[in-house]
């Protein structure tokens, strides 16, 4: 059952809902996360509307995403080429 919990960005509440303890937990952090990458956002783009800096940390937290997925790609990658050269190494001893 999803339970209704209120959050702040920036300033502005919003309702959401949450469906278990541990995505209410999630939301409360990450809403964390956010209001601190704005509000240190919002000393590096004066004059800027809030909606712009949004989009700016926005932007900033998608770069970080891709870039954390892409190592995560290359290291499975290089786990699966591993995993294959130990595999072939003992069919070999054998």
């Amino acid at each position: 059952m999803a339970q209704k919990i209120t959050i702040k960005i920036a300033s502005r509440s919003y309702t959401l809902n949450a469906s278990s303890p541990e995505q209410e937990r999630t939301i409360r952090i990450a809403a964390e996360m956010v209001t601190k990458q704005y509000n240190a956002a919002v000393s590096k783009f004066i004059g800027k509307s809030p909606e712009d800096i949004l989009a700016f940390v926005a932007l900033n937290d998608c770069i970080a995403h891709l870039s954390a997925k892409q190592k995560l790609d290359k290291a499975q990658q290089e786990e699966q080429a591993l995993t294959s050269d130990v595999g072939n190494y003992l069919k070999n001893i054998v």
